[in-house]
């Protein structure tokens, strides 16, 4: 695939880089392949992409094997 350079600047925030891909490419159908791939991995993504886009993102899952943190310790007694 050749991709000539850019001539135009590129958009000063991510809506507007977005609108201006929007007038280039139908965002649409590329996101609707995306999930549809082959690749499971590429399709999980896109699925949490647009999930995170309508929901926020959500707090990773606390890990219950790690140990507790604790910040109340008193430090020790030096000589």
């Amino acid at each position: 695939m050749d991709i000539p350079p850019g001539v135009e600047p590129l958009a000063a925030d991510g809506p507007g880089f977005v609108d201006a891909m929007h007038a280039h490419v139908d965002l649409y159908l590329a996101c609707a392949r995306l999930v549809r791939s082959s690749d499971e991995k590429i399709a999980q993504r896109m699925v949490e992409r647009l999930l995170e886009m309508s929901y926020g993102k959500s707090p990773t899952p606390q890990n219950e094997d790690a140990a507790p943190v604790i910040f109340d310790v008193p430090r020790p007694k030096r000589d």
